[in-house]
């Protein structure tokens, strides 16, 4: 079933059910995801000492794990019961091709640019006041051009998946299970946060409220475009 801003009202209590694939990744989104990078983090924690190529160690599993997440949520939500492959059902969680288009473009970019004067200024305040421990993790940026090669192709293949993730996929699940979009945007904000713990509990709270307010956005256009 798809999802969107028109069916909302329409969803009824027996129709509120998901494919089991669909089932799977979202469980792992919400609750594997934040539990993998808790283990991560504190197991064996990301250091300057253990990386020898972030290329090799870092960016390109990172490029590959996030295209893998992407092609597995666009197979979840394209299959059909009978098993064919049906594109237009990527509509459900907000790709729409109509939508790509120079307004959207500008009110994306403006919004972001909105979204990251929040954030610095929440960033702010949570250094003043000493809230949250920081973790330095400007190891992980890149420094040779060829780094900074892979490190623009990780930003945008991580960009568009996450927002596929934590907004496209979890929101319209989790709308179709109980009927309204807020436990999808909170829940799914939430994880995101958690998703970055290496970036210790600053980093987790500034991740989490960006990626709410990037859920009110797409809660608000109904697209992720």
């Amino acid at each position: 079933m798809q999802y969107n801003n028109e069916t909302r009202a329409t969803i009824s209590p027996n129709d509120r059910k998901l494919p089991k694939a669909q089932q799977v990744i979202l469980a792992v989104i919400l609750f594997g995801y934040p539990l993998i990078s808790w283990l991560l983090n504190y197991i064996n924690p990301p250091s300057e000492t253990v990386i020898q190529s972030r290329i090799s160690q870092v960016y390109i599993p990172a490029i590959l794990i996030q295209t893998l997440v992407f092609l597995v949520i666009i197979w979840a939500t394209t299959k059909t019961a009978d098993g064919q492959i049906n594109l237009s059902n990527i509509a459900g969680i907000g790709i729409k091709p109509k939508d790509f288009n120079l307004l959207n473009l500008a009110i994306g970019i403006m919004f972001l640019f909105t979204a990251l004067i929040i954030l610095n200024i929440i960033s702010n305040i949570i250094d003043y006041y000493g809230i949250f421990r920081a973790e330095d993790i400007t190891y992980l940026l890149p420094r040779s051009p060829e780094e900074k090669v892979f490190w623009i192709m990780l930003s945008l293949i991580a960009g568009v998946t996450e927002e596929l993730c934590f907004r496209g996929f979890v929101i319209t699940r989790l709308a179709i299970l109980t009927g309204s979009v807020w436990p999808g945007a909170i829940l799914g904000a939430v994880s995101f946060g958690l998703g970055h713990l290496y970036q210790g509990w600053a980093g987790v709270a500034i991740i989490g409220i960006y990626g709410l307010l990037f859920s009110l956005l797409f809660i608000a256009r109904g697209s992720l475009v």
